[in-house]
């Protein structure tokens, strides 16, 4: 596994929107948008999937997963590579679920299927130098 830098564990301390991608058993990449990235330590990243069928269904058959992390703020464009796992119970299941909770029902959102955990392989940062 790869160490998540500190700038980028600083980005997702707090939740963060990212784009998720996968591959499909036909080797089609799939790409989803998640509202729910976080870091869990210095190696492992996750999001919570409430409905997304085709993501699950990618994972289930591959677990290598890319993620697109971009805070123009503070100037971070980050891509992950990892292997993701899913989960549906336990601690860590019910830890997001209950941090959730109150967003997911402000916005109507479906309940809480998988917490998906992903073992860091890689990061590359994709923010241009000349523009830091």
């Amino acid at each position: 596994m790869t160490k998540v830098p500190q700038q980028l564990q600083d980005v997702l301390a707090g939740g963060h929107i990212i784009w998720v991608a996968t591959v499909e058993a036909d080797g089609t990449p799939n790409l989803s948008i998640k509202g729910s990235g976080g870091i869990l330590d210095d190696e492992h990243l996750y999001f919570a999937d409430m409905h997304s069928h085709e993501t699950v269904a990618n994972l289930e058959g591959d677990p290598r997963i890319a993620v697109g992390i971009h805070d123009p703020d503070l100037k971070v464009a980050m891509q992950v590579k990892g292997r993701a796992e899913l989960i549906d119970s336990g601690d860590l299941f019910t830890e997001v679920k209950e941090k959730l909770a109150a967003i997911s029902a402000d916005l109507e959102l479906p309940p809480l299927q998988y917490v998906v955990r992903i073992a860091v392989d890689a990061v590359w940062d994709m923010w241009p130098k000349s523009r830091r």
